[in-house]
């Protein structure tokens, strides 16, 4: 939620860092370490000035539950985050056991409600305790640079656009790159020095025809309307010799899954400072993103955060529906490979 609130043209580095110091084991840290950050952020000199808070919302015998302990999480059929500033939701993720839409909305609007009394509190701790911010220059394309490019490159973006395959969508967009930086080349040879700032103006260019196309004319890159999903297929037992597999394909997306069970000995223990009790998992999900799935190159060192991230939203969905560990207790864990990737 943070990210987005930066003013445009911002590039200066920028991080936040949070510890967890001191815990009492009842109420979880990601709350508290949002509400932080959004004070350091508007008392500093950074040009950041938008009040944001989150806050966990949990439902327990039909009562809404704002920001619930550990002990009353294990009662709620829904766990969901939810971050904002006082006049929009910026952020929403979590899982539900089965929820209607209708409840989750209602969940959002109680959540906003937490929202503004944190910011309320924010406004009055912040009182007095800012300082000026800081002299800076939005970084940007030169403007008549821009026009250039937008003159020769918008309509055969347009264009490109309109092509459903992703790979001849992209060497359609590469084709529009490489020819305007020739010939803006041969115009003048010191475009030769500008190659990076005509590929910003290309994505700016190609990110404004398609949200004008998705607002305007009510499609998407690939033809397909607001409500159209791409052809899914799957197919189980794919691979020989495992406990459980699938080949799972959505459009140009695709992911190889197998599935491993094992006994109460093959949990996953956890060190958490969140509970003085040891803790276990039964059920484990991972996702692996390798490079060549969308046709790049990159090493394979540890998991990044898309990984960690689907990986556990992934998990939580399965979770909600699994037999009740009484009477299926086995270890369970799915390892999700994606072979090709169009989009989440």
């Amino acid at each position: 939620p943070i990210r987005p609130l930066f003013p445009t043209g911002f590039q200066h580095e920028t991080q936040v860092a949070c510890f967890v110091l001191s815990t009492d084991q009842e109420n979880a840290a990601d709350v508290l370490a949002m509400l932080g950050t959004s004070v350091a952020l508007n008392m500093s000199k950074i040009p950041f000035n938008t009040l944001v808070a989150t806050v966990r919302i949990g439902r327990i015998k039909g009562t809404w539950v704002i920001n619930p302990t550990f002990q009353q999480l294990e009662y709620s059929d829904l766990d969901i985050m939810v971050a904002g500033t006082e006049n929009a939701i910026l952020m929403v993720e979590g899982g539900a056991v089965e929820v209607s839409e209708a409840d989750i909305l209602a969940g959002l609007e109680t959540a906003h409600q937490g929202i503004k009394e944190l910011i309320d509190i924010q406004r009055e701790l912040l009182e007095g305790h800012t300082v000026p911010d800081m002299d800076w220059s939005p970084i940007e394309p030169d403007q008549d640079l821009a026009a250039k490019v937008t003159e020769m490159a918008e309509s055969r973006i347009q264009e490109a656009l309109t092509l459903s395959d992703k790979a001849e969508r992209n060497q359609a967009m590469a084709a529009v790159a490489e020819d305007v930086i020739s010939r803006l080349i041969e115009e003048d040879e010191a475009y030769s020095d500008h190659e990076k700032s005509v590929k910003e103006v290309l994505r700016t260019i190609e990110k404004r025809s398609m949200r004008r196309r998705i607002l305007e004319q009510g499609e998407r890159a690939d033809g397909r309307g607001l409500e159209d999903v791409r052809p899914i297929t799957s197919e189980v037992g794919v691979l020989p010799r495992t406990h459980g597999s699938a080949l799972f394909t959505r459009g140009q997306t695709q992911a190889l899954v197998a599935t491993t069970l094992g006994t109460s000995r093959d949990e996953q223990r956890i060190d958490t400072i969140d509970s003085a009790e040891e803790v276990t998992k039964s059920f484990m999900l991972h996702y692996n993103f390798p490079g060549y799935c969308v046709g790049e190159s990159w090493p394979n060192r540890g998991p990044k955060r898309r990984e960690i991230g689907h990986g556990v939203l992934a998990e939580r969905s399965i979770k909600a529906v699994l037999p009740d560990h009484d009477d299926f207790p086995y270890t369970i864990r799915i390892v999700s490979d994606i072979t090709e990737s169009n989009g989440s």
